[in-house]
């Protein structure tokens, strides 16, 4: 075997790493060669392995932190981050609505579908089609509730079509047509019209006062949150 082959074959070990054999044994004459240990290389796959671990944790810890983050959001702050989005809503009762979420707060979402607004208390919702949990909003200072807003449509004297939860999907008393007259503390006042616009003479059918609990969507003609 040649001479240089042992000086050769660590230089090839060394290269596998910064921990290769510092001191190899020339068997046939029994001298020893010493190669220089490759100190920037060592502390190079030293500070590798460090840069690793770190990222590791960091990937780890904000895994938690994002995982602990959504635990704490309800769907009120999913809809509220998806204003301008287009989505579906499935409803008890079998009902569904499919456009682009104009305003939302803590127990009402309003979507926009065509020339009509359809303003669905978030108590009915059963189902939600579409990505919402990309860009989540917690509630703002100024919050609007569901009673609230119906106050203002109260105001603007609105006339609005009422879908009721009722056991029956089709049954007769499960849309009411009509002026929304006035709103307490968990029920509206619906002077229920016939067919034509708002509430004329010869166009009055009566009262009816529905329990807020009861209503799944109230649409009407194009009008805004703001």
């Amino acid at each position: 075997m040649e001479d240089g082959f042992w000086p050769l074959a660590a230089e090839r070990l060394l290269r596998r790493g910064p921990w290769g054999a510092a001191r190899f044994l020339d068997r046939r004459v029994g001298d020893t060669y010493c190669v220089p240990m490759r100190w920037d290389a060592l502390f190079g796959d030293m500070d590798s392995q460090l840069a690793a671990a770190a990222a590791l944790d960091l990937e780890a810890e904000v895994g938690e932190l994002v995982r602990a983050e959504f635990a704490l959001l309800g769907m009120a702050d999913l809809l509220r981050g998806a204003v301008g989005a287009d989505i579906g809503l499935t409803l008890r009762g079998g009902s569904h609505w499919r456009g682009t979420v104009s305003g939302a707060a803590d127990d009402w979402v309003l979507l926009s579908c065509n020339l009509r607004s359809v303003l669905v208390p978030l108590a009915a919702v059963v189902a939600v089609d579409g990505e919402l949990h990309r860009a989540a909003k917690r509630p703002g200072t100024v919050r609007h509730s569901l009673a609230s807003v119906l106050r203002e449509l109260a105001r603007n004297r609105v006339v609005a079509t009422v879908a009721l939860d009722t056991v029956a999907d089709d049954g007769p008393g499960r849309i009411r047509r009509g002026v929304v007259d006035s709103v307490g503390a968990d029920y509206l006042v619906l002077a229920q019209t016939l067919d034509g616009p708002g509430r004329r003479h010869g166009n009055f059918a009566g009262h009816t006062t529905i329990a807020l609990r009861a209503v799944v969507s109230l649409s009407s003609e194009f009008w805004s949150s703001e």
